[in-house]
């Protein structure tokens, strides 16, 4: 893939991730595999960019965190076991497939469209399961942004909330991940995968500027179910 095919990525998903709290991996990941990346050559490509987003967003919501703890103590163990098992038996997981199985879950899951009641029920009787579960989810296939996303989502009522609490995670799961890929597959890594950085941000900074999201939140749902479907069969069949 060419370099200008990458920052288009990069730009098309960011303003994805800045207008709903994901996008850049949950996107940017099955495009890169299907691209024929690795598994390590993508999470060095998109994690600088996606840690240095989140991180803009945790300033402007900082205030607004509070799953610290279960983040600290469930999801982060989960993901460095996960990743640290892919990074030495790269061999035995097909990838690709795997974050094809995971995608075609994400939207099981967002076509059952849960009520908000039920979900908090849910996750008021298995809340350390499900932080453990993104990042188990997130180390084995960087997508970690669909399970977070619906667990925030039932964990708090406010939109910003939701939204800090998500970018607060991600940066925690994405500055854990370039760890450890600096520890495995240092090897691998290019100065030019941090030109992305300032792209993303930028992205964000547009994006916010926008006073008015023109397509609506309906027509917004099924396209971006849509998308994941398509992602998921891909990975899946290529």
């Amino acid at each position: 893939m060419e370099f200008y095919q990458l920052v288009f990525i990069v730009i098309l998903f960011s303003s994805i991730q800045s207008i709903i709290g994901i996008g850049l991996l949950l996107f940017g990941t099955p495009t890169l595999l299907l691209a024929g990346y690795s598994y390590p050559e993508t999470l060095w490509i998109l994690l600088p960019a996606s840690c240095s987003l989140s991180l803009m967003q945790i300033f402007e919501g900082r205030a607004l965190i509070e799953s610290r703890r279960d983040v600290y103590i469930f999801t982060l163990p989960a993901l460095f076991i996960s990743l640290i098992l892919v990074m030495q038996f790269d061999f035995v997981f097909d990838i690709k497939k795997i974050v094809g199985i995971f995608l075609l879950a994400i939207v099981l899951i967002r076509f059952l469209n849960f009520s908000t009641s039920y979900t908090r029920t849910i996750l008021k009787s298995y809340k350390k399961l499900s932080f453990i579960f993104i990042g188990l989810v997130h180390g084995f296939s960087n997508l970690g942004g669909g399970p977070l996303s619906i667990v925030m989502s039932g964990t708090f009522q406010d939109k910003k909330k939701i939204n800090a609490n998500i970018a607060f995670t991600y940066f925690l799961l994405a500055s854990s991940q370039l760890t450890i890929l600096s520890i495995y597959q240092a090897n691998i890594f290019s100065f030019t995968y941090l030109f992305f950085v300032p792209i993303a941000l930028f992205m964000n900074i547009v994006v916010n500027k926008i006073s008015r999201f023109n397509m609506s939140n309906d027509v917004f749902v099924v396209f971006l179910n849509v998308i994941i479907l398509l992602f998921g069969f891909l990975c899946l069949i290529g």
